[in-house]
């Protein structure tokens, strides 16, 4: 585990002169010019607690501040010593570093948990992973149980499985939103089947589990959640197909029909064309999970625009564009 080192908010009761350490994403970068010709970066540095001001300083030579070369917003880096200096007025706190960028170093995406940068979620990440498990290790598909145990032995896609968010703003757009959106699914598929036994219980659960899984890839999330270029480019239900093809071409035997079965379902979720699917759903599991993913997402943008109401005489929300609607409040 990193150790993150000195909170932003953290570094304001630190009086100037003091040295601090610290891991901090950066919301902001530029280079300057000051008026004595020496080149120097500002950045915006944050973390779940504050955003602070960090200079860092050159000399006259461009290339003392080539570091900015190597960096760009929402990248996450370490800050080694660097002094606290007063800015302004007392009341206003900034880093400093001169000549030194050996003290700056930038974290590798698996080394980022985007919780210390963002909003986090306020469920136990480690129990909805926990019953994410379970439901995996009940399933008895052969193909299906080997394609699974693949895709949980992959470290770097089960650390971006427990820590991205599931959207940009509309619904779990939070630290681990994607982990709690497929937890959200699951459970509800579980009662779906409870109810209509003659669905095929193994491939629900997949498909659940596995219905979001391209936002690993189409979300970078640390100071900020962005689009990647993959994601803008080819958006989570192709990235999705990509995944499960990848694990499934290195199963010896696994059926093309249940191949398929899966991609449509990963495909069809949105349910319309209109809102993202690529096909409607053809197979009773992809109806069951488009209508499990619609409850999940459209149940907690109720429940967001409710407990971020400011009060007016009249209790609505704003207008919920994805809903089409106000929210009553009272």
């Amino acid at each position: 585990m990193l150790d993150k080192g000195v909170l932003v908010s953290e570094i304001y009761s630190n009086p100037p002169g003091a040295r601090i350490s610290g891991s901090y994403g950066i919301k902001s970068i530029s280079k300057n010019t000051a008026r004595d010709d020496r080149y120097y970066l500002v950045m915006e540095l944050s973390d779940k607690t504050g955003t602070i001001t960090f200079y860092f300083w050159g000399d006259k030579d461009e290339d003392s501040v080539s570091i900015r070369d190597s960096l760009k917003e929402n990248d996450v880096i370490v800050v080694d010593n660097a002094l606290v200096d007063s800015w302004v007025s007392t009341d206003h706190r900034a880093l400093k570093l001169e000549l030194t960028p050996e003290r700056i170093t930038k974290l590798d995406e698996d080394q980022i948990d985007p919780a210390d940068y963002l909003p986090d979620t306020k469920r136990c990440k480690d129990e909805m992973f926990e019953y994410v498990t379970q439901k995996k290790d009940e399933i008895e598909n052969p193909h299906l149980k080997m394609l699974m145990d693949k895709i949980f032995s992959d470290a770097r896609l089960m650390h971006k499985f427990k820590t991205t968010p599931a959207s940009l703003m509309i619904h779990h757009a939070h630290a681990s939103g994607l982990l709690e959106h497929t937890w959200e699914v699951l459970n509800y598929c579980e009662k779906i089947v409870e109810i209509h036994s003659t669905l095929d219980k193994d491939l629900l659960y997949v498909g659940a589990i596995l219905h979001d899984i391209g936002k690993v890839d189409t979300y970078v999330a640390s100071v900020i959640i962005d689009l990647s270029r993959e994601g803008m480019l080819l958006d989570h239900l192709y990235l999705g197909c990509e995944i499960v093809s990848k694990y499934v071409s290195e199963i010896a035997g696994f059926p093309d029909e249940l191949h398929n079965k899966l991609r449509h379902i990963i495909l069809s979720h949105h349910g319309e064309p209109g809102m993202g699917a690529a096909v409607r759903p053809a197979i009773p599991e992809a109806s069951a999970i488009h209508c499990a993913d619609m409850m999940g997402s459209q149940i907690v943008q109720y429940i967001n625009a409710k407990e971020s109401y400011e009060g007016s005489d009249f209790k609505t929300s704003k207008r919920i564009f994805p809903l089409n609607t106000r929210i009553y409040v009272e």
